[in-house]
């Protein structure tokens, strides 16, 4: 009791007077986030509190607010489009953000039409792959490049980011970039397996496509890489 008391004699009323109107007054440190592993939170802050609307092109969107690496986004005004192969979720994301436009197709460096697996509708893992025998074929859809898809239902106008989360076929989307005529400021991609290892990140066919086209690794969050481009300008 004694060593308490002499603790607290060494400061004078105006040291708890500043302590109490810290903790009244002080900023919540708490910070909501929608993506799974907390990518909009990064992507928050490396786009600055100081910005300008932009856009954004969102691969294999799932739900609208569930797992968004966008919603964010939306939320501060951007618009952008939403892509997926299932159509039972472009209509929940078209309910909860009429904004922006949706596409129903795949995304890959393929032509033509390709199945589509799931273990069950409306799954977070809805894939071109059957991943394993719980993997029932649902469906078929059609296949567009991410460049096509810039030119013919965006005007050519290049989103602001890209994201892409597509279940083992997100190298085979990002290679549909023609990163002469498509250069999106940020990139966030899943490229990563379930060992969480950033020495592997780096030597992926994503990693080093993206290296080659003058992107940067800016953030890495388990399982997705956040890339910048070099000369993106960040004072918008």
């Amino acid at each position: 009791m004694k060593s308490i008391l002499k603790y607290f004699k060494n400061f004078v009323i105006v040291d708890y007077f500043d302590a109490i109107l810290k903790i009244l007054f002080s900023k919540k440190q708490s910070r909501r986030y929608y993506s799974q592993f907390g990518e909009d939170a990064v992507l928050r802050e490396l786009i600055g509190k100081k910005h300008q609307k932009g856009t954004y092109l969102d691969i294999g969107c799932y739900h609208p607010r569930k797992h968004s690496n966008t919603y964010f986004l939306y939320k501060m005004g951007w618009s952008g489009m939403l892509v997926d192969v299932e159509k039972a979720k472009l209509i929940a994301c078209k309910i909860i953000r009429p904004r922006d436009e949706t596409l129903l197709c795949a995304v890959s460096n393929d032509k033509g039409f390709a199945p589509i697996f799931a273990p069950k509708k409306y799954s977070v893992l809805t894939s071109l792959i059957k991943i394993n025998d719980e993997f029932k074929q649902i469906g078929t859809i059609d296949q567009k490049t991410i460049s096509e898809i810039i030119e013919n239902n965006l005007s050519d106008n290049c989103p602001t980011v890209l994201s892409i989360d597509i279940e083992l076929k997100d190298y085979d989307a990002i290679k549909s970039i023609n990163f002469k005529r498509h250069s999106p400021k940020f990139i966030l991609i899943e490229c990563s397996d379930d060992d969480f290892n950033i020495d592997q990140v780096l030597q992926t066919k994503i990693h080093l496509l993206l290296i080659e086209n003058k992107y940067n690794l800016v953030s890495w969050t388990l399982n997705t890489g956040i890339y910048k481009i070099n000369n993106s300008n960040l004072s918008y």
